[in-house]
């Protein structure tokens, strides 16, 4: 799988369920998504300005959600399908996003300093 173990640490990893874990690795131009089960690894380039900061991978499908950008001038958020190989969804959020998390394969919570937001694959 060749992940540098350097990358293996509390920011740059998440586990969203026993399925997938997502890993940022070090250099910051690539995110890993480990199928744990199949054993395989799939990478995303991080060409992006900002690079993308966090990765959370959807519960259920081959779908991750990606987080970038300081806070300072909001936080980009996108949701990527790894089947289709195309952006799904796009948000910018006014604010610095504190926690977001997976709630159940087609939402996501949101956590600001200020607000909680729910966000759905459904509609615009």
């Amino acid at each position: 799988m060749a992940i540098s173990q350097g990358s293996i640490n509390f920011k740059n990893v998440t586990i969203q369920s026993e399925k997938y874990v997502v890993v940022r690795e070090d250099d910051k131009k690539k995110i890993a998504i480990v199928t744990t089960g199949a054993k395989r690894v799939k990478r995303l380039n991080n060409q992006g300005t900002p690079p993308i900061d966090q990765a959370i991978m959807n519960p259920s499908a081959e779908v991750v959600a990606l987080r970038s950008g300081d806070g300072a001038g909001g936080t980009n958020l996108n949701i990527f399908s790894l089947q289709m190989r195309a952006n799904m969804k796009s948000a910018k959020v006014a604010e610095k996003v504190v926690y977001w998390k997976w709630i159940n394969a087609k939402t996501i919570a949101i956590v600001t300093p200020k607000s909680v937001y729910h966000w759905s694959l459904d509609g615009n």
